[in-house]
């Protein structure tokens, strides 16, 4: 049936040479016209693609900086109860002196969590302070204010001592809407680790920030680990396997 539309279409060109020309005539015409719509679009494509890459690019970027502000606002938090003299008072209390003085300094660390506690805003939601040589557990939470000696070290520090890190973010994917920014507690003379800060902040703190690389039905936006494991995802769906193996694979290429 198409050859023989084909045919019909075709023959009045084959019986008369100015038919012959006028189809030749037309065909070279028309070839060139669609080479270039074809390259028009062509490039029109790349210009649009290359114009979204690069607005998310920047948004990224944008989004970075202020993501590291709020982090910096975090650390200071913790750096104010690092170089508290009440913290310098109880980790010389535990080294012989009376207990009488080693119960006013636990005191006063609980009194100075309990300020950064409740100076944070409603994104913190706990705070904890271990000291690894007395096994010393400090937590406080908003229907929690507890000192505790712990029989082993806690998780968190645990993987930090283990690591030899001085930061540490941990996350149990979102599940449980926050996450854990621990900081180490260093001896001065020697960076020895004596034990860590913890505050739980909830991961809504960050959601204004993210909104910043847009949402659209395509996007999205996660956060995830120096090892590619995913943190926090606000909306959309999980990433495939294959865009999380992409994610793991550039993080270590950064790395």
């Amino acid at each position: 049936m198409l050859a023989k539309l084909i045919r019909l279409l075709t023959e009045p060109f084959r019986r008369s040479i100015r038919n012959k020309l006028i189809f030749t005539m037309i065909f070279l015409s028309v070839i060139p016209i669609i080479a270039v719509t074809a390259l028009a679009a062509e490039n029109n494509r790349k210009s649009m693609e290359a114009e979204v890459i690069g607005t998310n690019l920047s948004n990224m970027k944008w989004t970075g900086v202020y993501l590291g502000e709020q982090f910096s606002q975090l650390n200071n938090l913790v750096y104010s109860v690092l170089i508290s003299p009440h913290l310098s008072d109880y980790l010389a209390s535990t080294e012989g002196s009376l207990l009488i003085n080693q119960f006013a300094a636990q005191k006063n660390i609980m009194d100075t969590l309990s300020n950064l506690f409740y100076s944070a805003g409603n994104h913190v939601i706990g705070v904890e302070l271990f000291l690894k040589e007395p096994r010393k557990l400090f937590t406080i939470s908003g229907n929690q204010y507890d000192l505790e000696t712990s029989p082993a070290i806690p998780s968190p520090y645990k993987q930090l001592f283990e690591e030899n890190k001085d930061f540490l973010i941990q996350s149990n994917n979102g599940d449980e809407g926050h996450f854990q920014l621990i900081r180490s507690i260093n001896r001065f003379e020697n960076r020895e680790k004596l034990g860590g800060i913890s505050l739980k902040i909830r991961w809504s703190m960050l959601d204004q920030t993210l909104d910043l690389i847009g949402r659209g039905k395509d996007h999205q936006v996660l956060i995830a680990s120096e090892d590619g494991n995913v943190l926090y995802q606000r909306f959309g769906e999980r990433p495939s396997d294959n865009i999380m193996l992409r994610i793991k694979e550039t993080t270590a290429d950064q790395g």
